[in-house]
């Protein structure tokens, strides 16, 4: 790794539960001492750990939710669905809390209950069987069993192993009505009640509704509870409410992204002060092309992901934000974009609600060196080069400055030269919202039939220095295009005091 930095893993989870335990054992096995674990005090931390604090760490993301500070057992309340040891053979009869090894969930819905009477000899696993109906019985195993306001039992079909079960609890208002011995009515009962549930992947199922119509239902993965235990970020939807937890993480695509900095860019900003967001390109981009990540930037998210497989120009941007900072991953959000601005007054600043320009740049394009084709280009063409220029960033900066383009040096791609005595190839750019504007430069082959792009750069403009500049032109790898540059000068101007 080249950077000490915490590494975030996203758990996309399809795995059944054993194949979950098998990535428990590699994980236990490779970086068990390196993964963060929420901490003891996790639901009083007003903010998430920073950086700095998780160095050497990994995090790992999943859906789910936090676990409940109120917990027992802090780490197996941390998903929605609820799960149980699959060995429940080995529970223990003189437990101390009756079903201990079920989740957190589960126990804190037992204990609202009124429990039966257990005696010293009563096993946890007894409790249970005392309501399965034997082969006699009236009612058939797919058949529910109403208990009064509370659980609904649906019986386990028959010679099925307590292994496989799993715990869910179903709320009823009706009452059971039978004199089969199964169940005495006058008591209120309250049962844990077991229905058989093999865990599974996300798959369609087809549920025959009562008017007869079919409906598809999705089933969830089953998730394991000591893999769980590793979860330190949790997948969620994006709500706008005081009660979330900074543990918490929402993923946004990029049409949602875009339509919230148009609607509500204020609220949104603010949240990503405090709460993770991650934004990602549309389902649609079935070509695996890229959307402008400089939107969801400004925005505040923490965690923008891109198509990496395509080399295009959100790639370039995404390739400016870091390289100031060696590509190891972390970039400072502008002061007003971070948890700063919540309580210093003087930063509780939405950059979509900025009018007054800042910045001034003026870039003068002289010359450049070694331009020449990529290796997948097969030409014998001469290069005629030109360069472009322009600034990505708000809409409003990106509104105001158009895109610059140099006139065409014929037959020179060696050391053409756009600037001299005769001619001055310059540009001038106002930005209102310099922090979060990017520098883009491109160099093409003026071609009849088709535009050849010969090399690009970019660079942020908060890192953009005055004065004779080279910039160390790319190829569409991003890699360094040897002895190739662009010569220019820049003047910079601060427009607000």
């Amino acid at each position: 790794m080249r950077s000490d930095y915490p590494l975030v893993l996203s758990f996309e989870m399809h795995c059944d539960l054993k194949g979950q335990q098998k990535i428990l054992n590699i994980l236990e096995a490779e970086l068990k001492d390196q993964i963060y674990v929420l901490p003891p005090d996790y639901h009083t931390l007003p903010y998430y750990p920073s950086p700095e604090t998780l160095r050497r760490k990994f995090l790992i993301k999943s859906k789910g939710t936090v676990p409940k500070k109120n917990t027992t057992d802090l780490f197996t309340s941390q998903l929605k669905q609820s799960f149980t040891d699959p060995d429940l053979t080995d529970l223990s009869p003189d437990c101390d809390e009756p079903f201990k090894d079920l989740s957190a969930i589960s126990r804190e819905f037992y204990r609202e209950v009124k429990l039966p009477e257990i005696t010293d000899t009563t096993s946890k696993l007894d409790m249970t069987s005392k309501i399965l109906p034997d082969q006699s019985s009236p009612i058939n195993t797919q058949q529910t069993v109403v208990v009064e306001n509370r659980i609904t039992f649906n019986p386990l079909a028959q010679n099925t192993a307590f292994a496989e079960n799993r715990l869910t609890f179903q709320p009823n208002t009706q009452r059971l009505d039978t004199n089969n011995g199964i169940m005495n009515t006058q008591q209120r009962v309250e049962i844990y009640t077991l229905q058989t549930q093999s865990s599974r992947v996300e798959t369609e199922d087809v549920k025959i509704t009562e008017d007869g119509k079919k409906k598809k239902k999705s089933h969830k993965v089953k998730s394991y509870d000591e893999l769980a235990k590793y979860y330190a970020m949790f997948g969620s939807k994006l709500k706008f409410e005081p009660t979330r937890s900074i543990w918490e993480i929402c993923s946004l695509g990029e049409e949602k992204i875009k339509t919230l900095t148009k609607s509500n860019a204020r609220k949104l900003v603010d949240f990503c002060k405090k709460y993770f967001v991650r934004a990602y390109p549309a389902g649609s981009r079935i070509d695996s092309s890229n959307y402008d990540p400089v939107k969801a930037w400004a925005a505040g998210a923490q965690m923008v992901a891109l198509n990496y497989q395509t080399p295009d120009e959100p790639m370039l941007l995404n390739w400016a934000k870091f390289a100031a900072n060696g590509g190891t991953g972390y970039v400072l959000k502008p002061e007003y974009l971070t948890s700063a601005a919540l309580t210093n007054k003087s930063l509780q600043l939405c950059p979509h609600e900025f009018t007054n320009p800042k910045l001034k740049i003026r870039i003068k394009i002289i010359s450049g060196q070694q331009f020449q084709f990529e290796e997948n280009v097969s030409t014998s063409d001469i290069i005629d080069p030109y360069v472009e220029v322009k600034v990505k960033g708000l809409d409003v900066d990106e509104t105001m400055n158009q895109i610059y383009k140099t006139h065409t040096i014929k037959n020179n791609g060696f050391n053409p030269v756009w600037s001299d005595q005769e001619k001055s190839c310059e540009v001038e750019f106002t930005l209102i919202a310099p922090e979060l504007a990017t520098l883009v430069v491109k160099v093409f082959d003026a071609d009849l039939t088709k535009r050849s792009k010969l090399a690009w750069y970019a660079i942020e403009v908060p890192h953009l220095a005055e004065g004779y500049r080279v910039f160390p032109m790319l190829n569409s790898r991003f890699d360094q295009i040897t002895h190739s540059y662009l010569f220019v000068h820049i003047q910079i101007e601060r427009l607000d005091g």
